[in-house]
């Protein structure tokens, strides 16, 4: 605050009335007890009074000063600014208010603020200029102070690598805005600070992202809204912001940090999660269903043996096994959706598999729908069961037939492709690389977004009830999962659908797969066979028997161990279900590698548990047998293990 601003008028230019002397005195005293500098000088610059304050800030006391020129106190880069301040009061003008330097007898300087002002004469005309001076060197040095710290907080605000701005509290105007935010928005500088945070904010899906406290001691509460850039397209922001002081106004400091990828990864992870603990579920119920299905399948298969040779009718018993091939086939839906199932990889090219089934394919779809190839020219070779493949397609396009009931077009398309680390940074179970790219899209219905995020679930359909199992989506992600691929969807409702499942490119040649034995046969030899299952053993003893084997029964690994140890003659065969309480069946084959070396193995097992996966035996498919199995698969497949030359079972 200024000093009130004070009539000072000397005693030479007066007026002479004895009433105004108690007054002028009294002005007089009040002059000389202020610590402001109190100056009056004429027009031409002359001192005609010098307060005590004046003395003081300027170290000259009044007899030193008065009559000589107030611009002796000008420093060198002031010089005329006196003059300047007594021409325009002279003239009539507005009261001077100004900040400058001024020279004090020691020869330093000192910051004033200074208010000038006219002395009015006997006649009202101007005939002094009156000022009164305020020392303010400790106020600029602290303002230079603050000003330094500013513009370290400028720079490093600017500088920051996170969008940041400042927007005021009450208007929600944006004040101030760094070049991370403009980059991140799309705006310009100075297009932003013409915007307020409603104008960025998506108003259609910001209510799905609320306020998510993260501060329980109720401190500032970040949150994550749904934010536009200025092309429209909508990104995921973590919100911080914090109170200031912008300007004189309330204001705050946001940081507001671009999380879209992040969501979408913490989604890809969570979804991945689920549908792991899903496929463990699903193969344990196939696992366990299949030991079932061993013993009504075998037993259906024995029985109509039995049957066809005493010339009785079989209509029933193929019922049954009609419906334990159905219930089989379920189960392996449910393996392949678990990854559990036991794979035959090849090397070879996906046009050729889809070339082989176009032409069924189009019998499939009906003719009100049209199915187009866009195969590549020169397409990498991949490494996958064919036969799973062939099964990934058709539940594919069935899947667009099904969302086309009014008729459409399915397009069926290969690839080559590489994925890089921005594909695979939104996409988390992926890895960089040379793919293939097999798609299948259509021109149906399309889903929404929550509709894709469950779609490979299992029993998860959106078919009317009784019009599908919603296994075949789950089976396809399973098979492509296991062959070391991904799938990937992208659906819009009314537009249609698109399914991408990429395959990893392998540089080896493709290569025939030789045909099965057509006729399974039997043998003498002595096979050791165990299973913890009592339907399942009993059905493979008696299929074995019957095929002449010598076969001696255990339900568990230890005693299998007894009663080889009992055994003085040689067995041939070692047939274990891979999975048994206490010992497993990859264990007991490596109990008695060093005692009968010569002894072969054979492993069945209701789905591929992790035991297989750590002994090294997924892919020995001459050496497993999956059930449920029939007598006739039974038989072929011990015989060929027989039948090849002797080798190590663990190499």
């Amino acid at each position: 605050m200024l000093a009130p601003v004070l009539p000072i008028v000397p005693s030479s230019l007066q007026p002479s009335p004895r009433a105004a002397e108690d007054e002028v005195r009294l002005l007089g005293a009040i002059v000389q007890a202020s610590d402001d500098a109190l100056i009056a000088a004429d027009l031409l610059g002359t001192v005609i009074a010098w307060s005590k304050g004046a003395e003081l800030l300027y170290g000259y006391t009044a007899a030193e000063m008065v009559g000589r020129p107030f611009e002796i106190l000008e420093p060198d880069d002031r010089r005329g600014q006196v003059s300047g301040v007594l021409s325009e009061i002279s003239a009539g003008r507005d009261v001077c208010r100004y900040e400058t330097s001024r020279r004090r007898k020691n020869g330093t300087l000192v910051e004033v603020t200074v208010s000038a002002f006219p002395i009015p004469g006997p006649q009202g005309e101007v005939v002094g200029v009156a000022s009164i001076a305020r020392d303010i060197t400790a106020r600029r040095k602290a303002e230079e102070a603050l000003r330094g710290s500013e513009d370290r907080y400028r720079l490093l605000f600017d500088s920051s690598p996170q969008p940041m701005w400042v927007s005021d509290d009450a208007s929600s105007a944006f004040l101030a805005v760094n070049e991370a935010a403009c980059r991140q928005y799309g705006y310009s500088s100075a297009e932003f600070l013409r915007l307020k945070i409603e104008d960025v904010r998506s108003p259609e899906v910001a209510p799905a992202f609320p306020r998510v406290p993260r501060a329980p001691d109720g401190g500032n509460e970040p949150s994550v809204w749904s934010h536009l850039r200025k092309d429209g397209s909508a990104i995921e922001v973590d919100v911080q912001s914090h109170p200031l002081v912008f300007d004189g106004r309330k204001a705050r400091l946001v940081l507001a940090i671009d999380v879209t990828e992040t969501r979408l990864l913490e989604e890809q992870m969570r979804h991945s999660q689920k549908m792991e603990a899903v496929g463990q579920l699903a193969g344990g119920v196939a696992h366990d269903f299949n030991n079932l299905l061993t013993a009504i399948l075998g037993y259906a298969g024995l029985l109509e043996t039995d049957l066809a040779a005493r010339g009785v009718s079989l209509e029933e018993v193929r019922e049954i096994q009609n419906a334990g091939e159905r219930a089989a086939g379920l189960t392996r839906q449910l393996l392949a959706f678990s990854r559990q199932q036991v794979l035959t990889p090849v090397v070879f090219d996906l046009n050729g598999v889809v070339g082989n089934l176009e032409k069924m394919l189009r019998r499939l779809i009906g003719e009100d729908i049209e199915l187009l190839a866009s195969l590549s020219p020169g397409l990498w070779n991949v490494r996958a069961d064919s036969g799973q493949m062939e099964q990934v397609i058709v539940n594919l396009v069935v899947n667009s037939r099904d969302a086309t009931p009014a008729g459409g077009r399915i397009t069926i398309a290969t690839r080559n492709c590489d994925l890089d680390d921005s594909y695979v940074r939104r996409h988390s179970e992926s890895r960089a690389g040379e793919y293939v790219c097999l798609s299948v899209s259509d021109t149906g219905r399309g889903f929404d977004a929550g509709t894709a995020a469950r779609i490979f679930e299992p029993f998860f359909t959106t078919k009317e009830p009784g019009k599908g199992t919603g296994l075949g989506l789950s089976t396809v992600y399973g098979i492509v999962k296991q062959s070391g691929g991904s799938i990937e969807v992208s659906s819009v409702p009314g537009e249609g659908t698109s399914f991408q499942v990429y395959l990893p490119r392998v540089r080896e040649e493709k290569i025939e797969v030789p045909p099965p034995l057509s006729k399974p046969h039997g043998g003498s030899e002595t096979v050791l066979l165990v299973e913890d299952e009592d339907s399942v053993r009993r059905l493979a003893r008696r299929v074995l028997e019957s095929k002449g084997y010598t076969i001696l029964e255990a339900s568990s690994g230890e005693q299998a161990i007894a009663i080889a140890g009992a055994q003085a003659g040689f067995i041939d065969l070692l047939f274990t279900d891979c999975v048994m309480g206490g010992m497993s069946g990859p264990e007991l084959a490596r109990h008695f590698q060093s005692e009968r070396s010569a002894m072969k193995v054979l492993f069945m097992s209701g789905y591929t548990d992790d035991a297989i996966f750590r002994h090294g035996l997924l892919g020995r498919t001459e050496a497993f047998l999956q059930k449920p199995f029939t007598p006739d698969s039974l038989a072929r497949r011990v015989r060929e293990v027989l039948d090849r030359e002797a080798r190590e079972v663990f190499p």
